[in-house]
């Protein structure tokens, strides 16, 4: 592996890791809240540490695609694996804006249970975003098939995406069960795809220290 590769791992290795540490942060304080003193200021700007989390995550997803000064990227010479890794961020990321999107409101005197937000655009901008999500699970699938038979990175690295790509799509289903039940669930689902998207960044990271290459030892 050329130096240049191995530089598009650590850095995107470490931009994943960056990228995942915010939102799982947010799950663990509200899971242990009593442990955890998150300031009131912190969870007011929470939205956008995620979004900015998620612009992070597709920068970091660029360089693991396309490398670092021309190097190879983790998809090899394939062109679909590249813009699949990199849709699959770009799908988080708008997932993460979504929240941003200004809903029209309804009269006065025609309010629902959401008060003066029009209900039939909350649902259509949750299929909307559901749309995208699967979007990007579709991305990372392909990406992470792309990725194992390139060949470019190897070990627990090779596979990590296809691990991810099964905790996103097994998340992704148990999130639209519309049982009240299966909240915790999909609670815990989507902790679960933040926790592997974390180890994935690391796996890449600790790949790159294993294919450095040894020092030169010169003999008198």
């Amino acid at each position: 592996m050329s130096s240049t590769a191995r530089s598009s791992l650590v850095v995107g290795g470490v931009g994943i890791v960056l990228a995942s540490l915010v939102p799982l942060w947010t799950r663990v304080s509200y899971v242990f809240p009593q442990g955890f003193d998150v300031p009131s200021v912190a969870m007011t700007w929470q939205p956008y540490l995620g979004v900015l989390s998620a612009a992070v995550l597709v920068a970091s997803f660029a360089v693991l695609a396309f490398g670092v000064r021309g190097g190879t990227g983790v998809a090899g010479s394939s062109l679909v694996g590249k813009i699949a890794l990199v849709l699959f961020a770009l799908c988080t990321l708008v997932v993460n804006l979504v929240g941003f999107v200004p809903l029209p409101t309804l009269p006065e005197g025609e309010y629902t249970g959401l008060g003066k937000t029009d209900l039939g655009a909350v649902i259509l901008l949750g299929i909307a975003s559901f749309a995208v999500a699967v979007l990007g699970t579709i991305a990372l699938a392909v990406a992470s098939i792309v990725v194992l038979r390139a060949g470019v990175v190897h070990g627990v690295a090779r596979w990590g995406l296809v691990v991810l790509a099964v905790v996103s799509v097994l998340s992704l289903l148990v999130n639209r069960i519309p049982v009240e039940t299966f909240g915790v669930i999909a609670f815990w689902g989507f902790s679960a795809e933040l926790v592997v998207q974390l180890l994935l960044g690391i796996a890449f990271v600790v790949q790159r220290q294993r294919t450095a290459p040894s020092p030169t030892v010169q003999t008198v």
